[in-house]
């Protein structure tokens, strides 16, 4: 007497589920999932949601999250930090230049950009080398941008 394997196959919910939604993602294959933080194929055939759970769990995957989650809470933050800060310098009498006020927003615009650019590295898993020379290549490639010519980032810095 031969046992039937039973598969278990991808299912759309899991799309909606609180636990996976975030970082699941369908493969062609409909008895795999896809991780879209680590970009690792979930082999979902033998072990259904036991195979996500234990992912889930997986170190890597599990400090990609939190990277992920500190750097959102970091620019959600520095936004209503921005807010307020523009709010109490429209409101009160003694108001900075325009030349203060531009450099300051100038700069914190460079430092949301250099940000981004790092944590983007650090969740692809690139190197530090990496980044030497891109200050350099963005100014030439964005000559018009005054945060591109400000962005100055290499592996010392990363």
């Amino acid at each position: 007497m031969s046992k039937t394997k039973k598969q278990t196959y991808f299912k759309k919910e899991w799309l909606q589920d609180q636990d996976y939604k975030i970082w699941i993602e369908e493969f062609s294959d409909n008895t795999k999932a896809k991780c879209k933080l680590c970009n690792k194929v979930i082999n979902l055939s033998n072990m259904g949601t036991a195979a996500l759970k234990s992912h889930m769990t997986n170190l890597k995957h599990v400090e990609i999250l939190n990277i992920r989650k500190d750097s959102n809470n970091f620019f959600s933050k520095a936004n209503k930090q921005k807010l307020v800060s523009n709010e109490k310098h429209t409101t009160s009498n003694s108001l900075a230049n325009a030349n203060d006020i531009s450099s300051f927003v100038l700069k914190e615009n460079v430092i949301a950009a250099e940000v981004k650019w790092v944590m983007n590295k650090v969740m692809l898993g690139f190197s530090l080398r990496s980044c030497d020379g891109i200050s350099s290549c963005f100014k030439s490639m964005f000559p018009d941008s005054k945060i591109a010519q400000n962005f100055k980032l290499g592996r010392t810095k990363c």
